[in-house]
């Protein structure tokens, strides 16, 4: 009689009418698998704040890129129109230079045709 008041005091009742003090183990190893993941934590957490200064390094390296990319990008948009001035420049001229060539080539061939005579007369 004695031990079974002893043990209603150590122990409560839970709402299914479970002893608490059934739960404490299961308690007590959830506790230890807990605190044995707060190491790894503890290490991820510094190698994630270790990161953060060579993260900031380059964000501001990029960030000072920033001005220089502008700057490129204004000097390129401002060479398009003497850009599209020269297209259409070459574009108005292609006839007349597709004429050209074959004007040349035409002499080619009749310079090349006149050869076999120019060495008969040499000799």
């Amino acid at each position: 009689m004695h031990q079974k008041l002893e043990q209603r005091a150590n122990s409560s009742v839970n709402a299914s009418g479970q002893s608490v003090r059934t739960q404490e183990p299961p308690i007590r190893a959830q506790t230890r698998f807990v605190r044995a993941q707060e190491p790894p934590i503890r290490a991820q957490t510094r190698f994630v704040r270790a990161q953060e200064p060579p993260i900031r390094a380059q964000t501001r390296f990029v960030r000072a890129q920033e001005p220089l990319i502008r700057a490129q990008t204004r000097f390129v948009r401002a060479q398009e129109p003497s850009i599209r001035a020269q297209t259409r420049f070459v574009r108005a001229h292609e006839p007349s230079i597709r004429a050209q060539t074959r004007s040349v080539r035409a002499q080619t061939r009749f310079v090349r045709a006149q050869e076999p005579l120019i060495r008969a007369q040499t000799r």
